[in-house]
């Protein structure tokens, strides 16, 4: 639930384990509104989160480690599997034939101009953010080389 582009719904949806859990909290918190102490779903539901802070905790020294020794192929693998992950939410597929497949939209599709502007709209915060972050160091260096420069 750290890596940029991969939700944790995603990837309980992956695992098969999406309407386990949302039913599982949905019947905790029925249930607890009523009075009833449901211990099975409270169960599930501790050790979902539970396995989630420790996964969140462990996964994130695991890839502060991978970013410092092995920049360039983790960041690789990171977009490889970002981009693999866009299959799963293409917001334009067909169920004609019972299975959920991928279309390329054309111009009377409808949601393409929501679509479109939505992409738009991100490259437009990826840029300025890009941007912000490299006129922030130059600001720094030139902090960092006037301080150099005063002290000697």
């Amino acid at each position: 639930m750290i890596l940029p582009g991969i939700s944790g719904s995603y990837i309980l949806l992956v695992f098969g384990v999406y309407f386990f859990i949302l039913n599982a909290v949905k019947g905790l918190l029925t249930l607890a509104s009523k009075g009833v102490m449901p211990t099975g779903n409270l169960l599930y539901v501790s050790v979902f989160i539970t396995a989630m802070i420790v996964g969140i905790l462990g996964f994130s020294r695991v890839l502060s480690y991978l970013l410092r020794e092995h920049e360039e192929v983790t960041l690789g693998v990171l977009v490889g599997l970002m981009i693999g992950c866009l299959r799963g939410i293409w917001p334009f597929q067909d169920a004609a034939s019972g299975l959920a497949t991928n279309v390329w939209p054309t111009a009377s599709t409808a949601g393409v101009g929501g679509a479109t502007a939505t992409a738009l709209a991100g490259f437009a915060v990826v840029a300025a953010l890009t941007w912000w972050g490299i006129r922030s160091e130059r600001e720094e260096g030139a902090e960092r080389e006037g301080a150099e420069h005063e002290g000697a």
